[in-house]
């Protein structure tokens, strides 16, 4: 991992730490843009939960699937259980429905995450 990557997201933890969370949004982002994946996992909680920045679901999602592809376990847990809780919210009318813009056609769910549902 770049040593500049790094600093930049534990900076950023330094402005959550101290309870300013725009700081460290903006932080979180650089780094998550750059492949920190701490950060992108980070990134997708503040805007899950709206700290520091507009709540936004879709954002949240996207941060959360970058974290769980470069194997952030939280964020692949957190990836199963999207996928577990809008496949049980839709269950039979998933043919026509997208979820966060995602197909939800029961075959569009990868295998590895059938496991988890």
């Amino acid at each position: 991992m770049n040593e500049s990557i790094e600093s930049i997201y534990t900076l950023g933890d330094y402005y959550y730490s101290k309870q300013s969370y725009a700081d460290a949004v903006q932080l979180y982002t650089e780094a998550a843009k750059q492949g920190h994946v701490q950060a992108q996992y980070k990134l997708g909680v503040c805007y899950a939960t709206g700290t520091g920045i507009k709540g936004d679901s879709r954002l949240a999602v996207k941060w959360y699937l970058e974290a769980a592809k470069q194997g952030h376990v939280v964020g692949v847990l957190t990836e199963a259980h999207i996928w577990k809780r809008y496949w049980h919210l839709k269950h039979f009318r998933l043919q026509e429905t997208a979820v966060f813009g995602w197909p939800c056609r029961p075959s569009a769910v990868p295998d590895d995450l059938k496991l988890c549902l």
